[in-house]
């Protein structure tokens, strides 16, 4: 299927971030007013996370939030730093336990590859202004290569992401293993349903609940590996839908990608196992003249109302200019 080319909407800028790492994800808390800001937390290797949030409220607005196109100033807001959850691109707001909870990737307590401390373990946190968190005090999913319904490994794990339903009844997990010896990637793609997980998470006589435990083998409503391709080889963004839609960001700037070429925003939507026909790629056109597109980067999703939003790095600055940018779920006809 052809590629789609859009206009998105830009949103928000954000400045006076704690860190000067891009933001691997962004979530607009449109409930709470708050915007948040996921990052690593110093230059690689960083196994450490800095977590950040700041009000957008604007009373003078209909929708009590700041409006498309405002420039958000962190400076004034607050922050926590999470010790060893490492890179990941998982910030899914979990309202069941209230605004302030997130599931996020943690567990970058191996050695790092390729310079990148890789988080291992689906984690589900608070919020806490001004607190220091490390993964191992955290309530966690382990053994993230045995998601699924046998409890069994299905490779050596690389690297971990999560994505919740917009309803929050189910979790999604997507493992990346090693490179094989043909230099490939093995991924599985798990589904869990949240309302037997998180019970067993919170009664497990430790914070660290294996994926191989009985109640979370039967709480897997479906696994598989996958084998679709990924936007542009990469893996920048997961989200996932209350009709078992997929979404997967990727693009990564020119001089960061194998083939060097220019890769504009991509955002992949499929079925649970993209089957053919049901799978569709939106590619973003940005202003040529306001970003170059060789130095843009795509990261983390977010799902809301009629909307898809995206975080969008312009590397023409160090650090980065860090954006979120929209779009019209409707775009997509799958």
């Amino acid at each position: 299927m052809a590629v789609k080319n859009v206009t998105p909407n830009h949103e928000y800028t954000m400045t006076g971030l704690g860190s000067n790492r891009i933001v691997q994800k962004a979530v607009i808390d449109f409930t709470g007013k708050y915007l948040y800001a996921l990052q690593l937390r110093t230059s690689d290797p960083s196994p450490d996370s800095l977590l950040s949030r700041v009000t957008i409220a604007d009373s003078n607005e209909a929708t009590g939030i700041k409006p498309s196109g405002s420039t958000i100033d962190f400076s004034s807001g607050e922050s926590m730093v999470l010790e060893e959850f490492g890179h990941g691109e998982t910030l899914e707001q979990y309202l069941p336990k209230g605004a302030d909870y997130f599931w996020v990737a943690t567990g970058a307590n191996g050695d790092p590859v390729n310079g990148t401390h890789w988080a291992r373990q689906i984690g589900l946190i608070q919020f806490q202004a001004g607190q220091t968190l490390n993964y191992r005090n955290a309530m966690r999913l382990s053994s993230i290569s045995s998601a699924n319904k046998n409890g069994e490994p299905f490779a050596e794990l690389l690297r971990c992401d999560a994505a919740l339903s917009s309803n929050g009844s189910r979790l999604i997990i997507m493992g990346q293993s090693i490179k094989d010896n043909n230099n490939n990637y093995t991924r599985q793609l798990t589904c869990y349903e949240t309302a037997k997980i998180v019970p067993f998470m919170e009664s497990f006589q430790t914070l660290n609940t294996p994926c191989t435990e009985k109640t979370i083998k039967s709480a897997c409503v479906s696994a598989y590996i996958f084998t679709h391709h990924l936007p542009w080889d990469s893996q920048q963004g997961l989200e996932f839908n209350d009709s078992n839609k997929v979404y997967i960001s990727g693009g990564h700037q020119k001089s960061d990608n194998s083939q060097q070429e220019t890769q504009r925003p991509h955002i992949l939507k499929g079925d649970w196992r993209f089957t053919p026909g049901n799978y569709e790629t939106v590619q973003l056109n940005l202003n040529d003249s306001q970003h170059n597109p060789d130095l843009v980067e795509t990261e983390g999703l977010q799902l809301h109302g009629d909307n898809v939003y995206v975080g969008i790095e312009d590397h023409v600055q160090s650090p980065a200019i860090h954006m979120i940018y929209s779009f019209a779920k409707n775009e997509f006809s799958v």
